[in-house]
C-alpha cells in the first residue's frame, strides 16, 4: 500500500510541475534609471553684476543741461521671465537759499520742497534696437517731469532667458527755468524685478 501511495504522490508532483511549465509566457524587463528633477534659474543682472548700481549722479546742473545714461539688464538664468520696472523714493529738496533764488522762490530754504523735480524732464525706455535714442521701436516707460515719475512702471515685459536689454534714461532742464532751481536737488530710485509669471 505504501508503494501505491508513494507512486500516487510522485505522479501528482509531476502533474503539478507539468501544469506549471505549460503556464509560462515570454517576458522582458527594462529599467529607467537616473531620473532627476532640476529646478530652473531666474537671475537678473545689472551691468553684469548682482550689486546695486548708481545710474546717474549729476552735479552743478544748470538750465539748458541735458544728458543720457544707460544700464544693461541681463536675464542670466535659464528660464524666460517677466520684467517690471518701478520708480520709488522721489527726492525734491531745497538744499539752501541764496539771494537769486530767494527773489523768485517764496519757500526757499533748507528743508523746504524744491523745484528741480518740477522742471526736470525725464524719458525712460527699453532701447530695443540699442541705437541710443528713443524711437518708435522702443518700449517707452516714462516721459514727463520727474515730479510725476513715482507710481509709473513697466509691467510684465517679456524677458527671454539669456537675453540682454538696454534701459536708457534721458534727462533735460529747460533753458528758461531761471533761478528757482538754484541749489535744489532731485532724484529717485529705479527698481528692476524679474518674475517667473506675469502679474507676480
Amino acid at each position: 500500500m505504501s508503494k501505491i501511495l508513494l507512486s500516487l504522490t510522485i505522479v501528482t508532483a509531476v502533474a503539478v510541475i507539468a501544469i506549471g511549465a505549460t503556464g509560462a509566457y515570454f517576458s522582458d524587463t527594462e529599467t529607467s534609471t537616473g531620473n532627476t528633477f532640476t529646478a530652473g534659474s531666474l537671475d537678473l543682472n545689472i551691468d553684469g553684476d548682482n550689486q546695486n548700481v548708481v545710474m546717474f549722479s549729476v552735479s552743478k546742473l544748470i538750465p539748458g543741461d541735458s544728458g543720457t545714461q544707460e544700464i544693461l539688464l541681463n536675464n542670466t538664468g535659464n528660464l524666460n521671465g517677466f520684467l517690471d520696472v518701478s520708480f520709488l523714493n522721489l527726492v525734491n529738496n531745497d538744499v539752501s537759499c541764496n539771494d537769486p533764488e530767494d527773489d523768485v522762490d517764496a519757500t526757499c530754504g533748507t528743508g523746504q520742497v524744491g523745484e528741480l523735480a518740477d522742471n526736470l524732464d525725464i524719458v525712460c525706455y527699453i532701447d530695443e534696437n540699442d541705437n541710443d535714442v528713443y524711437d518708435g521701436g522702443d518700449e517707452l516707460i516714462f516721459s514727463n517731469k520727474a515730479l510725476s515719475i513715482i507710481g509709473e512702471k513697466l509691467s510684465d515685459y517679456g524677458f527671454t532667458a539669456g537675453a540682454s536689454k538696454v534701459f536708457r534714461m534721458e534727462w533735460s532742464v529747460d533753458s528758461g527755468v531761471g533761478n528757482i532751481i538754484q541749489s535744489d536737488e532731485a532724484g529717485f530710485d529705479v527698481e528692476f524685478e524679474l518674475s517667473q509669471t506675469a502679474g507676480q
